[in-house]
């Protein structure tokens, strides 16, 4: 019997010339705060950078989600990219980024927030992606033993994701 498929056959890779951006959030069990992650890779599935980032509170899934979006496009304008994909496994959260539409549930200020940043970038494309697509984006958000929030090299534990 052949085992899964390597993780790669999920993963399209990005134009030339743009950046894709996976993006994931976790509420780690017992933990009075919650994490938000972002992967970014170019089209070689070349690993641009990762990032992590921690906030107090125990907000819904989809606040966490939408903040995570909000997250990772703050960073890629950090790093300058202007061509850029992020994708995500919440449905909710891309349609909202994708209708470019304001909401006012509990996560609106992200969405509103997300759509207006994404206006400066020369191209920024909302996309839906599996949870199995998005594995090292979750991997990177519910892993909480690394001493740095930031990086370009995927930790050696987590290349089974990559």
């Amino acid at each position: 019997m052949a085992g899964p498929a390597p993780l790669f056959l999920y993963l399209d890779c990005p134009t030339n010339g743009s950046i894709k951006i996976n993006f994931d959030a976790a509420l780690p069990p017992g933990k009075p705060f919650y994490a938000c992650a972002t992967v970014a890779r170019n089209q070689d599935r070349q690993c641009l950078g990762w990032a992590i980032r921690h906030f107090p509170g125990k907000p819904t899934p989809t606040d966490c989600e939408a903040h995570a979006a909000l997250v990772s496009m703050v960073w890629a304008r950090r790093q300058e990219w202007d061509n850029i994909i992020l994708e995500g496994d919440n449905l909710t959260v891309i349609n909202f980024l994708k209708n470019k539409e304001n909401t006012s549930a509990s996560f609106g200020a992200f969405i509103e927030e997300c759509i207006s940043i994404s206006s400066s970038f020369s191209s920024c494309i909302f996309s839906f992606i599996n949870r199995k697509g998005n594995a090292l984006a979750h991997s990177f958000a519910t892993n909480l033993s690394y001493s740095c929030n930031e990086g370009i090299y995927i930790p050696s534990d987590l290349g089974h994701s990559a």
